[in-house]
């Protein structure tokens, strides 16, 4: 059993600790002469350098032992080869880092002091090369002396989609059934959980007598509609999907069971 396609891994946590370091320097007080002899200007007083750490080491590790958290959905595909993460923060560089997986993934990440926003990916070639196949960003502040949780979820990237309907339309007779979605990676596997993007309906239909319940997805649990109401004028429609990046799936037609029946034609544009 591949141990990224486990349902207990739900969320990963990112722990950052920050040191301060103030190392001492005297400060020479004013000189003075010996008798008789002329007084010599004060010194400058010299002050004291400070050293200051403005980032923490941040790790990221995910695998089969990570917690589970409801709240905190996480899609890890079965393809995972490599992690890749980065941190950015108002007025500083932005840091990144990389690693492979094998059972777990780990990976360290420099993270500015301060409020930061951790991007965290996956991928399924190495060192963060091939498809995105999931991707996830939170806003964290990182404290100096503190250990700092940061709780993070990861939604598929949707690369295909099909769709269908299981019965078909027979005029004159409203209607009303479930258009299924399915979401699948860059590997070829199903999407459970949040999408990274949205994906659009649109239904097209000439006789404005059949509809959707909604006009997007954003998860794979989202539950679609269709609506038939009975026009006698209704001869097909057609259902698209549509988000950036995604590859057109395969059309699927709703079955003809009688003379009066007319195909629904679902494709992905």
């Amino acid at each position: 059993m591949n141990p990224f396609n486990n349902g207990l891994i739900r969320h990963i946590s990112l722990t950052a600790l920050a040191l301060v370091a103030v190392p001492l320097a005297s400060c020479s007080g004013n000189n003075t002469s010996n008798a008789g002899s002329s007084p010599m200007p004060p010194a400058a007083p010299q002050l004291a350098s400070t050293a200051v750490n403005t980032t923490a080491p941040v790790t990221i590790s995910i695998g089969p032992s990570t917690l589970s958290n409801d709240r905190i959905p996480m899609y890890i595909s079965p393809s995972t080869a490599s992690i890749s993460v980065s941190v950015s923060a108002p007025g500083a560089a932005t840091a990144s880092s990389t690693a492979n997986c094998t059972t777990t993934c780990t990976v360290t990440v420099m993270a500015p002091i301060g409020n930061d926003t951790f991007t965290v990916s996956l991928f399924d070639g190495a060192n963060g090369g091939g498809h995105a196949l999931s991707v996830g960003t939170t806003p964290q502040a990182i404290a100096l002396g503190s250990a700092n949780t940061v709780n993070i979820g990861l939604k598929g990237v949707v690369a295909s989609v099909a769709l269908n309907i299981l019965q078909p339309i027979t005029v004159g007779q409203a209607s009303s059934q479930a258009l299924s979605i399915v979401a699948k990676d860059a590997g070829g596997n199903v999407i459970t959980g949040g999408f990274s993007q949205p994906l659009s309906l649109a239904i097209t239909d000439a006789s404005g007598s059949v509809s959707l319940s909604a006009s997007s997805v954003t998860q794979s649990t989202d539950t679609i509609t269709v609506a038939y109401s009975g026009s006698t004028s209704f001869t097909g429609a057609s259902v698209a999907a549509t988000a950036p990046g995604v590859a057109q799936a395969s059309s699927a037609t709703a079955p003809i069971v009688t003379p009066t029946s007319v195909p629904i034609t679902i494709h992905l544009q």
